[in-house]
Parts: C-alpha cells; sequence; structure tokens
C-alpha cells in the first residue's frame, strides 16, 4: 500500500484566509495524492478546509499541546506577545518531534510531504533517520521574507548579504525532492541560499481542483440577493488584496468601464479582514457603492458556487517595477470553472493565461486596456462562451493537481 505522511507545520496557516493560496494548495496537494491512489495521513495544528473527512485513503492527525493558542489573541503584540509566541512554538516543535516519531516507527510511508517553515526543520533528523524520502514544497523561501514588502521588493544585489535561518538550509538539506512553484522562488534558492540545491530541485506550478471547481448554472436566490437582473454582467474578482493588486488601480478600472458599460456590477470577494475596511473606504470614495457588492471570509468550499455567478472574472495585479515573486492560483480556479477573465500580464503569476484563447492579458498599469477588455466581453456572450470554454479544457487537461503530483513522484522515481 502506497502511504503518505503529509505534515502541516505552519501555524495560523489554513484558518485566516479562505481566499489565499495555502488552502487551496494544501487542499489540492491532498486531492492529488488520493487521486493517484495514495493512502494519507494529515499531521496539522488547525483545520484545512474540505479535507476534514477522515475516511479509509485519508486520516487527519491533529497536534497536541497546543493549548497556548487558545488563550493567545492573534494580534497580541509587544513583549508579552513575542513570549506567549514563543512558548506555543516551543511548544508545538516539541508535540511536532513525539507525534512525527511515534508516526514513522509504527506505518511505511512511501514519502513524506511538507511545506516549508520554520518549525519543520525540527523534524528533519528524525525522517532522515528512518531514510524517509522528504518533498519539500517551498511556498516562499523563508529568507525572502525581509523582501516581501512593496518598500523592500528590490532583487538583492550580487553582493549583498541575505539572511538565511538555519531552519531554512536544515530543511533543503534534508529534502529529497524541493518543489517550488515559480523559477523566481528557485533563482532565489540558488542565488542566496546554495546552488548545491539545484539539482534536488524542481519548478512545480500551482493546480486546480476541476471537480470542486467545475461550472454550474446561476443561481435565481443569489440574483435576487444581489439584485441583479438578466442583463447585468457580473465582474467578480477574489483576492486577499496584498499592496500588488493596488486597489486604487482596481477602482479607476471599474470606474472606466462602468462608464462605458452602464451593465456592470462588480463583486469583490476578500480573504484578509483587514483589507475589507480599506476596500469599503476606496470603493466609497470612487461612487461605486451602488455597482459593488464586498463579501469577506467566504468559506472556501462556497468559492465554486459563489465564483460561478461571475459572467466575467479578474486576475489583476500591478508590481510597480518589483519583481513578481508570487504565483496566482485564483486564476486557475477562474479558468476551472470557465469563466472569461482579463488578468494583468505578468508571466508566472498568470502563467495559465493565453491571450484571445482562454482569457484577454493587459499590461500592468494600462488602465484603459483592462477597463475596455472588460467592456469587450460584456458586450460579447459569443467571446464570453468560447473563452470560458477553452479555459476549462486547459484545466481538466493541464492544470489540475493530479498533474501536479505526478510530476512529484515521476521525479522522486527518478
Amino acid at each position: 500500500m502506497k502511504r503518505v505522511l503529509y505534515i502541516v507545520a505552519n501555524p495560523f496557516s489554513y484558518s485566516t484566509n479562505p481566499v489565499g493560496g495555502n488552502i487551496s494548495s494544501a487542499s489540492g496537494v491532498v486531492t492529488g495524492l488520493l487521486m493517484h491512489d495514495y493512502h494519507i495521513d494529515i499531521v496539522t495544528d488547525s483545520h484545512i478546509p474540505t479535507m476534514q473527512k477522515n475516511s479509509d485513503k485519508l486520516k487527519t492527525i491533529y497536534y497536541p499541546y497546543r493549548s497556548l493558542r487558545r488563550v493567545i489573541p492573534r494580534n497580541l503584540n509587544g513583549f508579552l506577545g513575542k513570549v506567549f509566541k514563543k512558548l506555543d512554538g516551543l511548544f508545538f516543535r516539541i508535540a511536532m518531534k513525539k507525534k512525527i516519531k511515534s508516526l514513522v516507527d509504527k506505518n511505511d510511508y512511501t514519502f513524506c510531504y511538507m511545506r516549508a517553515s520554520y518549525h519543520g526543520a525540527s523534524i528533519t533528523n528524525i525522517l532522515n533517520s528512518r531514510n524517509l524520502k522528504l518533498v519539500l514544497e517551498v511556498n516562499k523561501p523563508l529568507s525572502m521574507a525581509p523582501f516581501n514588502r512593496k518598500e523592500a521588493l528590490d532583487w538583492p544585489k550580487r553582493n549583498q548579504k541575505v539572511k538565511v535561518p538555519p531552519a531554512e538550509r536544515d530543511q533543503y538539506e534534508a529534502a529529497t525532492l524541493i518543489t517550488v512553484d515559480s523559477s523566481l522562488r528557485a533563482k532565489w534558492i540558488t542565488d542566496f541560499v546554495g546552488k548545491k540545491f539545484t539539482g534536488k530541485m524542481i519548478i512545480n506550478p500551482n493546480g486546480v481542483n476541476t471537480k470542486m471547481f467545475s461550472p454550474s448554472t446561476h443561481s435565481q436566490e443569489f440574483c435576487n440577493e444581489f439584485k441583479k437582473v438578466p442583463d447585468d454582467i457580473l465582474v467578480g474578482m477574489a483576492s486577499s488584496f496584498r499592496w500588488y493588486n493596488d486597489i486604487d488601480e482596481l477602482c479607476e478600472v471599474f470606474c472606466r468601464a462602468l462608464l462605458r458599460c452602464d451593465k456592470l456590477k462588480y463583486l469583490i470577494v476578500v480573504g484578509d479582514l483587514k483589507k475589507e475596511t480599506e476596500l469599503k473606504v476606496k470603493i466609497s470614495a470612487y461612487g461605486l457603492n451602488k455597482s459593488t457588492k464586498i463579501l469577506s471570509q467566504v468559506p472556501f468550499n462556497k468559492m465554486p458556487e459563489l465564483l460561478n455567478e461571475c459572467d466575467v472574472v479578474l486576475s489583476h495585479f500591478n508590481f510597480h517595477n518589483k519583481w513578481p515573486h508570487n504565483c496566482s492560483i485564483k486564476h486557475l480556479e477562474y479558468l476551472a470553472l470557465g469563466k472569461p477573465t482579463v488578468a494583468t500580464n505578468v508571466g508566472e503569476v498568470n502563467f495559465a493565461i493565453e491571450h484571445e484563447k482562454n482569457g484577454l492579458l493587459c499590461e500592468e498599469g494600462d488602465i484603459d486596456k483592462f477597463a475596455n477588455s472588460i467592456v469587450k466581453l460584456a458586450n460579447d456572450p459569443e467571446l464570453r462562451k468560447k473563452l470560458g470554454k477553452a479555459g476549462r479544457q486547459k484545466a481538466v487537461e493541464e492544470l489540475d493537481w493530479q498533474f501536479n503530483v505526478q510530476k512529484i513522484i515521476k521525479s522522486l522515481e527518478f
């Protein structure tokens, strides 16, 4: 029997942002492994939406000793906040060692899958001592964190010293395979952590669960709630709304498109509660209240149903001459739903969008082009149907999580 140990070692990572990529990635990889007939033990400290039901092939095991989390407010700052969080992290690592040691002693795992984190290094010795292969998913290199802000997001100069946490290097050393979702993040590892890791690294873009994200008909209940009439065109965007989504620019796009097509309505789904207030303020300032609805903290399993109500969807970015390090998953979900997508042409961020084949691409900062593309799709139902159909086909044939996992399995076998 093929069995995988799937480890979540990131406190708070899966319960704070239902729209975020962490959830899509975690549930997607697990789904992909199940499709390849693996039995999976998920060891986690928090609930992963859509992955909570145990079955004969899937078992969720929770770390003990997380009592501090119940009494520590997530926004606790200052000296007390640091002390409590350090204690919580210490107990977490103790719990990991105890739980992982028990599991690998009792079970014959084919390999272990874990996302790199500050806590993951505490169990690498246990995995190595059992000669258990480790697949390490690097969502963002830990050493990238200080550069992961708008004001600091410049690629370090050749002679600039980048501080690499020992936990990051230890996990790379222990890994049999390092899977990275973009070539830019892979370049970071080779440039600033070590060229020796190149041989065990693969570029493996994110995927989408095409069974979960599949086309469906509009809901009359939603239309009634949203006051959407048959002639309205609903334009949707789901995002955590980081600085690179540029809310001001997006509002300007909304305004210009609405001037050219008065049947447009907008739906914004925001995962980060801190951004909800900012969005509401901006939407009001731009006079978009009557045409825009904002929803926050929508459960992940409700996202397909909600996005299916949209006629056009957006994947909007502007990195303002900074390097676009991230790799969007949301646009893959749009394609899987068969939705025509207007996206920013930023390479690996919207890597699956093909201009005039399954979506329309616009250059960063081209507000008029973005607005015109929305209007073009709003006025052309046949084009929406054509692009949406091509997007769904590409998602099913190339972008499903099973292909992401298949690449990992083949690399391990090699």
